[in-house]
């Protein structure tokens, strides 16, 4: 089975067992619903968590899930990895891409210029950065203002920078 990660694990919340989780996933919604079966990273293998309840906080989403109801019970699982199954990803639109599908890829310029690869995205809340690592680091806003063309299945971005990006 193939897992893909949205999110960590970044703390307990209360005493009643919640846990605060970093998403890694522009579907929030989706992937953390109530009743979502969800996957934690653990040393034996992937361990099957089904969602009680979901509420956003700030940069964090507060999940509360099914059989933990103490603090005790989750504590140790700061920094635990969060997945949910491959087929559980539902169609995009044509020109929608999944985030984590644009980790590893090329990216050039419009005279098609090496810049770098994918090598980090960075969350900002609107919209999420590209870090690009080549000769020099550089951060490209995943926006249509940047980015060209997005073609997934060649591993290869198209970007326009402004001068002085890069």
């Amino acid at each position: 089975m193939e897992y893909i990660k949205i999110g960590a694990i970044a703390g307990t919340h209360g005493l009643r067992g919640e846990v605060s989780v970093k998403s890694f996933t522009q579907f929030n919604d989706i992937r953390f619903a109530k009743g979502s079966i969800i996957f934690r990273e653990t040393s034996s293998g992937m361990q099957e968590l089904k969602i009680v309840s979901m509420r956003q906080k700030t940069d964090r989403i507060l999940l509360q899930l099914a059989g933990y109801d103490h603090i005790e019970q989750v504590e140790a699982w700061k920094g635990s990895l969060l997945y949910i199954q491959k087929d559980q990803l539902h169609e995009l639109d044509e020109d929608e891409v999944y985030y984590f599908e644009l980790m590893h890829c090329q990216v050039v310029d419009m005279e098609g210029r090496l810049l770098g690869e994918v090598s980090d995205l960075i969350e900002t809340g609107s919209s999420v950065v590209l870090r690009v690592s080549g000769d020099k680091e550089i951060l490209i806003p995943y926006v249509k203002a940047f980015v060209k063309e997005a073609d997934i299945a060649a591993k290869r971005i198209v970007v326009e920078l402004l001068e002085g990006m890069v």
